[in-house]
């Protein structure tokens, strides 16, 4: 080309460009006044809807009010319902006062440090007021980030006044949170100051990971005057640490502990139906001799048991002091990869035929044969929970299922979750395996879920078998999110009924 040639064509192409550079300015402030006529609408939205708010009677606005409310204990705030709602307007702010359950929850940073915000007082003698004789739930969380970290901590004798104010009201205190490290503990908790605790039914005590007490560290004692507890969550306390009134207990949580400590919570603690039990990571710990605690009791009423920790935690299982009589719920949570015996748990689930509600989730391959072995006694599981690492349904489990109704003959429910490492998937699952699985099971099984990293295909004929056993009544989802080139592949019941 010649030079003319090329200054030709360069003209021409600032000359499009430049007509693109006007077609997005000219789109741009298009976008702009589209964005100005939806905030004018808006506005006319809010004009029309004021009214009819205001026509509500006040016990509606007051139940719109409630999901306005923070969903987890927070500092107060004045951007942040309750009190964002007392600026508002004349209306909204005489309903908001009137309703003292808005103001019963009560979360407190400065408990024990010196604060410099004096507004924190006011408005936790604000909220003391608002909130009359109603019972409180009181969390009392670490100092605020934004606040200095070296400030003076108060030795007991000199708590500020914050702290004060709130222990007076503890006789109204229906739920107590105190998330701090177990080295604060005796000082919120005092053994030498009495705590009228009349209406406490529910208590969280959470120290941080690696604050847990010293052995030699003599037990929190001024909880157990507590006649209406049922409910307690701990993370790093053993029970031997804390004197409460185990035996009226209902619920225990306990996150952190050693399989010593789960024994002795389930044998001081005789009226739980509800126990769930997290243990340290690290198996440094010895499970104790298998009669060390048979002179101790045991929970006759406890209903749903939940433990979670690594592998090393199923040996434990010979040693739990559980009645079976109730016992119907129960949950194993373990990680760290396989390693572990499969005998304790086959054996428990021999103990424990009444078994209603099952869920496994192991972080390592079971075989089919020890999984027979584990489930061969639950006759009477309704809803069964597998969550592995085996490629469960690409073997022969589904075909199991089918042929052999003998296995799980009670099992209404069943959620499989599988997870492969993407270098050995091996081919998708059979999916025509698991229709003829859920084909065999109609009769009993209700609902059917798996969650899997294998590829799922669906051939016409395939499809056409669950959409009938959906049609049948049947919940359905399948779920394929596998790694790699794996795309999403999801199916549900729900897509029939609509």
């Amino acid at each position: 080309m010649s030079s003319s040639e090329v200054a030709e064509e360069l003209r021409l192409v600032r000359a499009r460009m430049e007509a693109f550079d006007e077609e997005i300015a000219g789109t741009l402030a298009h976008v702009k006044r589209l964005r100005q006529r939806k905030r004018d609408m808006l506005i006319d939205l809010n004009r029309v809807q004021s009214p009819l708010l205001r026509l509500l009677p006040p016990e509606i606005i007051t139940e719109i009010f409630f999901h306005t409310l923070p969903a987890n204990p927070t500092i107060p705030r004045p951007k942040l319902a309750p009190i964002l709602l007392t600026h508002v307007c004349r209306t909204w702010r005489d309903i908001a006062l009137s309703c003292s359950p808005f103001w019963s929850t009560i979360c407190a940073a400065d408990i024990l440090y010196g604060y410099p915000n004096p507004n924190l007082l006011a408005m936790l003698n604000a909220f003391l007021e608002r909130s009359k004789t109603i019972p409180l739930s009181v969390s009392l969380v670490p100092p605020r980030s934004d606040f200095p970290h070296n400030r003076r901590m108060f030795d007991g004798r000199a708590r500020t006044e914050l702290f004060t104010t709130l222990r007076r009201t503890s006789h109204r205190w229906s739920e107590l949170e105190i998330v701090r490290p177990y080295g604060e503990m005796p000082l919120l908790l005092r053994a030498d100051e009495g705590w009228a605790f009349p209406l406490l039914r529910k208590l969280s005590l959470v120290s941080p990971l690696g604050s847990r007490p010293p052995n030699d560290h003599p037990p929190l004692s001024n909880l157990t005057e507590a006649p209406a507890l049922r409910e307690v969550h701990m993370m790093g306390f053993s029970p031997r640490k804390l004197s409460l009134p185990w035996g009226q207990l209902t619920k225990v949580s306990l996150d952190n502990i050693t399989p010593v400590d789960v024994l002795d919570a389930l044998s001081q603690a005789p009226s739980a139906v509800e126990a769930s039990f997290k243990l340290l990571p690290a198996p440094f710990f010895s499970v104790p001799q298998r009669n060390e605690n048979a002179s101790k009791g045991r929970p006759r009423a406890l209903k749903s048991l939940t433990l979670k920790g690594e592998n090393h935690i199923i040996p434990l299982l010979d040693h739990l002091p559980i009645y079976p009589g109730p016992f119907r719920t129960f949950r194993l949570q373990c990680t760290g990869g396989a390693g572990s015996p499969i005998e304790p748990l086959a054996q428990f689930f021999y103990a424990f035929p009444g078994l209603t509600d099952v869920a496994l989730e192991l972080d390592g391959v079971l075989l089919l044969a020890d999984l027979g072995e584990c489930v061969q006694n639950l006759t009477r599981v309704q809803t069964l929970t597998l969550g592995m690492r085996n490629g469960l349904m690409n073997g022969r489990f589904p075909a199991a299922l089918a042929t052999n109704p003998a296995i799980l003959p009670a099992l209404k429910a069943l959620t499989v979750r599988e997870h492969i490492d993407r270098y050995n998937e091996p081919g998708g699952v059979d999916t025509g395996a698991i229709a003829e699985m859920l084909r065999a099971r109609c009769g009993t099984l209700r609902a059917f879920t798996l969650y899997t990293t294998f590829p799922l295909g669906f051939t016409s004929e395939v499809a056409a078998q669950f959409v009938d056993l959906a049609r049948a009544g049947m919940e359905i989802c399948l779920r394929s999110h596998g790694t790699g080139p794996f795309a999403t592949v999801y199916f549900s019941s729900e897509w029939v009924k609509a």
